[in-house]
Formats: structure tokens, sequence, C-alpha cells
């Protein structure tokens, strides 16, 4: 679990406070789910003592060893190992600041708990692992109160970061809550809908999936205004589809606001051109979504395709052989596909067959980039590293 959690956060949060955080506030609400109560500090240090095993996880993913770590250590200026230590030893303190806090027993300890760990700085505020942490303590504090109390605690606290908070505080509490908000939710449906759909592909169950525009005919568009144009009748929004206009239309200089619903039930307020004239090609819109084995792991693999016999050592051939690329059928997946590359040292063989067979099963040129890519990143940060 904790090495997913790493590879979803550390794609918008580099810093240890962030990645952190996530697997700080990932760990909690697991325990919460299992155990059917809200946490104290003694659960908080022993979750912060896997922080120490991160580097080893790290180390263990192929990819994230090769592109992110060796990357994240160069810019850093720091060891994995060195930073998870002081980070460790930065969330202890913090757990100290807050069990001391919490001594009130009174719902005011949520403002104090929050100006010992400062996530009333500016310095401090929105901060990862901080903010996971004064969630928990939110969550402790009301934890025989309704839910809805603490959301609102967290929402009148306007030097925090009071959405961020209010979120990981109503997972928590939410969790175990055992009944549904008192007040209206908007988009509940759509909600719903997709917490059942990803219940279910944990499941193992075939679910439909969002199916993205083409990438090698997309279009960005330049700014958010000119992310809305005519389609057929209406309006649509590319990347996303058609758009249902729902209530009035706000001006504000050259440009409108509205409330729209999208195709798959999600409600926006989405800002548009005044004065508008672009078309929506088709092109740049998604697909009908398509019902797909939505359990996917490398050991899942179609039954006209075999694994790739890993490299083996051998000394009299400077310590790797590769498998013979005219017999063998590769995984067609990024991950192991780059995996396949990154353990056969590149052979030239290798990369070869596996970039003319995605561009057979795929078509699109996106997608052959895509692999060049992470491969050329791959190849270039173990040069450096040699160095």
């Amino acid at each position: 679990m904790l090495l997913n959690i790493l590879r979803d956060a550390i794609v918008t949060h580099g810093h240890p406070h962030g990645f952190c955080g996530a697997a700080f506030h990932a760990l909690t609400l697991r325990e919460v789910i299992q155990e059917g109560v809200i946490p104290g500090p003694e659960s908080w240090r022993r979750h912060i003592e896997r922080f120490l095993d991160i580097p080893s996880l790290i180390k263990k993913d192929n990819q994230l060893d090769t592109f992110w770590r060796t990357t994240w250590e160069a810019e850093s200026g720091s060891s994995l190992d060195q930073a998870m230590s002081k980070m460790y030893q930065e969330a202890s303190h913090d757990i100290s600041a807050i069990s001391e806090a919490l001594r009130e027993e009174s719902v005011s300890s949520y403002h104090s708990s929050l100006i010992s760990i400062g996530c009333l700085t500016e310095r401090f505020r929105g901060s990862g692992f901080k903010t996971a942490l004064a969630a928990c303590a939110l969550s402790y504090i009301y934890r025989e109160r309704p839910v809805e109390e603490a959301l609102i605690a967290s929402a009148n606290e306007l030097e925090s970061d009071t959405d961020t908070i209010a979120t990981m505080a109503g997972a928590l509490l939410g969790s175990i809550a055992g009944r549904p908000p008192k007040w209206n939710i908007q988009d509940s449906q759509y909600i719903t809908y997709e917490a059942e759909r990803l219940a279910d592909i944990a499941l193992g169950k075939q679910q439909e999936s969002f199916s993205y525009p083409d990438m090698g005919r997309w279009n960005p568009p330049t700014n958010q205004g000119a992310a809305i144009g005519k389609y057929e009748t209406g309006l649509a929004i590319i990347g996303l589809g058609a758009l249902d206009a729902y209530g009035d239309e706000f001006k504000a200089g050259d440009s409108i606001w509205q409330w729209f619903n999208l195709p798959f039930g999600q409600t926006i307020l989405a800002k548009r051109k005044a004065n508008l004239i672009d078309e929506v090609a088709a092109s740049q819109l998604p697909k009908k979504s398509v019902a797909r084995d939505s359990h996917v792991v490398r050991e899942n693999i179609k039954p006209e395709v075999i694994v790739p016999r890993q490299p083996t050592l051998d000394l009299t051939t400077e310590g790797f052989t590769h498998p013979n690329p005219e017999t063998t059928a590769f995984i067609d997946t990024l991950d192991s596909e780059t995996d396949l590359i990154i353990t056969s040292n590149f052979d030239n063989a290798i990369l070869g067959k596996i970039i003319n067979r995605r561009i057979d099963s795929t078509s699109s040129i996106e997608s052959v980039l895509a692999l060049v890519a992470i491969v050329a990143k791959a190849k270039i940060a173990r040069n450096k590293r040699k160095k």
C-alpha cells in the first residue's frame, strides 16, 4: 500500500512533507477503517516510523529508483535516507507539540494544536504532513461529536489550510460515522457512483473507464477561457465532453461564468469567452466510456503473450545475457516494457523490438513517444549515476 501511495504522491508533492503527509494520512485512515476508532498520538507515532522504510521501498521499485530517486537526490543535495531521518524527527516533534495541546480536552484545543505546529503561519500553511497531522488532531478532538461540527470547526480556522484539513478529517470521521452527512452534498450521486466503481475495481470486477481523447491528436487550450467552444447545437469543454448548462450566466469583463453538468454526472463552474466563436472538434472530446478489465497487474497477461525471461548473470559476457528478441513476446504496458528495457541494460535489439511492437499495437505517436521519453530519462539517469 505504501509504495502505491508514494507513486501517486510524488507526482505533485516532491517535498518530504508532501509525500510523507500522504503516507501518514493513508496509514491513519487504514487504521480507522480496520479498528473502527479514531487513533490518538500513540498510533500517530507508530505510523511515522514507516517514514524510515521509504528509502528501502523506493529501491525495490525499478522505476522510482531509476527515475525519481536519482533526480530527487541530485536536486535536493541530500540522500533520501537522510531526508527521511530528518522528516521523522520533525514529525516526532510535531506530535509531541500537539499531544501537549490536546491535554485541554476541549474543542478549543484544535486551535491550540494548529498554533503548536505552525499551521496558522504562512510558512507551514498547507504543509503536507502538518496538514495531515492537524486533520488527525481535529478528528481525535471530535471523535464523539457529530462529523459536521468538526468540518465547521476546520472551515472557521481561516488562517489554516481549511479545505484540505476538512477533507482529511471528513475521511477519518466519515469512515466510521455510519450515516451520510446531514446536509446536501453537491454531486452526491456522482460521488457515490465513483466510490462504488473504485471499490469494484479493487475487487477485480470489470468497470467502465473514462476514454480520454487520443493524445496524438490532442491540442490543449491556450488558457482557461479557451477550453469551452461551440459543439453541435450547444457547448463542450475540451477533453471532458459536451456541456449541459443550467442556472444564470455571470459576466466578468469579457468572460462568462456558468454552471454546467458534464456527461458523466459531475457539476462544474466554468469560464468561457463572452463572444464565443471557436468550435470544439470531435477529436478533442472523449470517446464513449467502455467496460474494461480494471484489475490490471503484471501477472494478468493476455493468453497469447508469454512472460519474458529475465536477464541472467553470465561472467563470460560482461555479466549479462539477454533473452532472444526474436522469440520473446512482450507485455503491452508501459511499466512492464520499461522495466524489461532497463533490466536488459538498454539492449539495442530488445529496445527496437518493443518500440516496434508499441507502434503496431497502439497506432499512437504519443504512446510511442511516451515510452521513448521514459527510456531516455532512465538511461540519462543511469549515466549520471555512473559518473
